[in-house]
């Protein structure tokens, strides 16, 4: 979806945004924290490898278990 895509981990206030990135057929995501502060961010050549990218930038920065 061009509006991007957003998760959240339950329980915490980490939520991840992954959407296209501009027509290249790849995937950018961001970790952010409290709603406004992004922590990490990079991107992936799938939407999966996005999601584990993210996920695994969180849990690096100890936002997760």
């Amino acid at each position: 979806m061009a509006d991007g895509l957003w998760g959240s981990n339950v329980g915490t206030n980490v939520e991840y945004r992954i959407m296209p990135s501009n027509g290249d057929q790849r995937w950018y995501w961001e970790v952010i924290k409290d709603g406004h502060e992004v922590v990490a961010r990079g991107v992936a050549d799938t939407e999966p490898a996005a999601y584990q990218q993210a996920d695994e930038a969180a849990r690096k920065a100890k936002l997760i278990d």
